[in-house]
């Protein structure tokens, strides 16, 4: 017996999602957690993620990485706009989004944020932070990390 599954509510104003502080991105999704459920089951479009990708700084051949998937597959998505992102790549994205927003906020800016990640770091296992940035539990590492620094928990 087939189930009849309905989709979620297509999100409205996809372009509303952005906004772009001091020249920082910063994801807009207020506290209506159903939003951003419903935006990764749909899947981002290529389109925002240029957008999102622009205020990040890694090239092409780190998010293949970040999203294991080819940098070929990365190189034909670009020409295709239209394509879509699975939703696990897109929950991918919008999780390195929010680091970045995190590591922004704690650190006063893009640079000395930027810096941080590419410098091994002893709380981390002596491992650069960007290292961290390929799965779930090393984002959240990041992300717990990043408010130790922000309320002066050295460790």
């Amino acid at each position: 017996m087939k189930k009849n599954i309905k989709p979620y509510p297509k999100l409205e104003e996809e372009d509303n999602l952005l906004v772009v502080n001091d020249g920082n991105l910063q994801l807009n999704f207020g506290s209506n957690s159903l939003s951003l459920v419903r935006f990764i089951k749909k899947g981002m479009p290529y389109g925002l993620f240029e957008k999102i990708k622009t205020h990040l700084p890694f090239d092409d051949d780190m998010w293949a990485a970040f999203l294991n998937i080819s940098t070929k597959s990365m190189q034909r998505y670009k020409t295709n706009k239209t394509h879509t992102f699975k939703p696990i790549h897109t929950e991918k994205i919008l999780e390195i989004a929010e680091v970045n927003d995190l590591g922004i906020k704690v650190f006063g800016g893009s640079i000395p944020f930027n810096n941080w990640l590419n410098e091994p770091c002893f709380a981390l296992g002596n491992l650069k932070p960007i290292e961290l940035l390929y799965d779930s539990y090393g984002k959240q590492m990041l992300v717990d990390e990043l408010n130790r620094i922000e309320y002066g928990i050295f460790s």
